[in-house]
């Protein structure tokens, strides 16, 4: 019987202080191979803090590492290196140089650079190879940023805010080009601001909060589960009989309440249908309204 395949990415009780500032606290997280995991969450959440500890650009004051199978140390980092695939946030490509340079210039680092591909991705992103990196938009250098990280055939693909500085247009040209990556057996990682853009790439989320994982759930599974229930009862009723399985939040609104579900939906709907009402009204929810909702549960949390 064939053992399944290791995480591309294992984390266990990772910790990072700056100062007194706890940005990373304590996190245990899986990516499984073969799939897009976004991690999402607000300016300060510890995600980029987080990534570059995963590339081993910042050193964990706590915790386990491990990278397509291997821990991620001084020894094993050079290796690692060639397999990952790195967009930064800031874009911190060499300026002075000119496109078709710097491709060149990042081709000798890496032993599987692939040629081919490399000019296939120049040609989909129109990138100009005689104009200087400085003198180019924005969105042209988070286009080159892709081009190199995925230059080298990386099994995975580390996107910190990859489509800063993108029309819609150029992002959609962007993902689709990291979905037909990760379609090819390779795994990403994709920390964005922009949840409708993650809700149509990620097969996975982690939600993450003051250095926290809050959640990690399938996207499918949140489609399919998380629901707002509106409720208008004929009689006065009390918030706690209403604290039922697969209720995770009840909100009073008027005469009814709004019921935050997570599971369990159709048991739910027959308690609540056997209670007399003038209401019963079930709201689909987007990743967006699922996000809001974790942040405002930890908001409320002493």
């Amino acid at each position: 019987m064939s053992q399944a395949p290791s995480p591309a990415v294992r984390i266990g009780g990772l910790a990072k202080r700056f100062g007194e500032v706890k940005a990373v606290d304590g996190v245990d997280l899986e990516v499984p191979r073969g799939c897009i995991f976004g991690l999402l969450g607000p300016n300060g959440a510890g995600k980029t803090t987080t990534l570059k500890l995963l590339l081993g650009l910042l050193h964990p004051d706590a915790g386990t590492l491990e990278v397509l199978g291997k821990p991620v140390n001084r020894f094993t980092l050079p290796d690692l290196l060639q397999r990952v695939g790195y967009v930064a946030e800031g874009r911190d490509l060499y300026g002075y140089m000119r496109v078709g340079e710097l491709i060149g210039f990042n081709a000798r680092l890496y032993r599987n650079w692939d040629h081919k591909a490399v000019s296939r991705y120049l040609d989909l992103f129109r990138l100009p190879m005689d104009r200087k990196v400085e003198d180019l938009s924005q969105g042209m250098k988070s286009q080159l940023a892709l081009v190199l990280a995925l230059g080298h055939r990386p099994e995975l693909l580390v996107l910190d805010e990859p489509t800063g500085g993108l029309d819609p247009l150029m992002r959609r040209e962007f993902l689709s080009l990291v979905i037909e990556e990760v379609a090819g057996g390779r795994t990403a990682i994709l920390s964005s601001h922009i949840l409708h853009e993650v809700e149509r790439v990620a097969d996975l989320v982690a939600v993450m909060r003051r250095g926290r994982i809050l959640a990690v759930r399938a996207v499918e599974a949140i489609r399919r589960d998380e629901k707002r229930v509106r409720f208008v009862p004929q009689h006065e009723i009390s918030p706690d009989d209403l604290r039922l399985p697969g209720v995770t939040g009840v909100e009073r609104q008027g005469k009814g309440f709004v019921l935050s579900v997570s599971s369990d939906l159709e048991a739910l709907l027959q308690r609540l249908a056997a209670i007399p009402h003038f209401v019963l009204e079930v709201v689909d929810l987007n990743l967006e309204d699922v996000f809001f909702d974790y942040m405002g549960k930890e908001e409320s949390t002493p």
